[in-house]
């Protein structure tokens, strides 16, 4: 994560400088919001394989109960443990398709009609740079929200794959012990 200072002396600010700073502000920004989007794009696709994983090994499962003459062993137990687990993952999944609070560009009248910038003994130039700086430290704000955010999403989604991929070993493993119970 860039270093963001805070501008002390606004007056030492040019127009092109504050200009710059703006943009790079801005582009940074984006990515956040760019990055938020593939972390729901890829969740939205993890969650359609879960599913359509769930609803086949439900499937599988009622046809084997139907079959069977016992209902409770250990491959069956095995089927009912993955649809949980699955479903388990699939709830976190949905809690990153809904972030609760998300910053974007641009902001709102109220924050950028700051009195103090229009009062009479500031300059025009002055007044814009000003402008500028305000909304660059906004963005800033902004960034490191976005950015904590995006951490949090992309742990929980990392673990979502994590927890998919061993899925088959604990299988196995719940699997074996069940066999010397059963």
């Amino acid at each position: 994560m860039p270093y963001f200072v805070q501008i002390q002396k606004v007056e030492n600010v040019d127009l092109n400088s504050a200009k710059f700073l703006f943009y790079q502000t801005e582009k940074m920004l984006e990515e956040t919001i760019k990055i938020a989007d593939i972390i729901t794009t890829r969740s939205y696709s993890l969650l359609t394989i879960i599913l359509g994983l769930i609803v086949g090994i439900a499937s599988f499962t009622i046809n084997k109960l139907s079959l069977s003459n016992t209902y409770i062993n250990s491959q069956t137990i095995c089927l009912l443990f993955t649809i949980i687990y699955l479903i388990t993952c699939m709830y976190f999944l949905v809690k990153l398709i809904y972030p609760k609070k998300y910053y974007s560009l641009g902001s709102p009248p109220q924050e950028l009609c700051i009195d103090k910038f229009f009062i009479d003994n500031i300059k025009e130039n002055l007044r814009v740079i000003y402008l500028y700086v305000n909304e660059i430290e906004n963005y800033k704000n902004r960034i490191d929200i976005n950015l904590k955010i995006n951490e949090r999403r992309q742990l929980i989604f990392k673990s979502c794959i994590f927890s998919i991929s061993i899925l088959p070993i604990l299988i196995i493993l719940i699997y074996i012990i069940l066999l010397a119970i059963f």
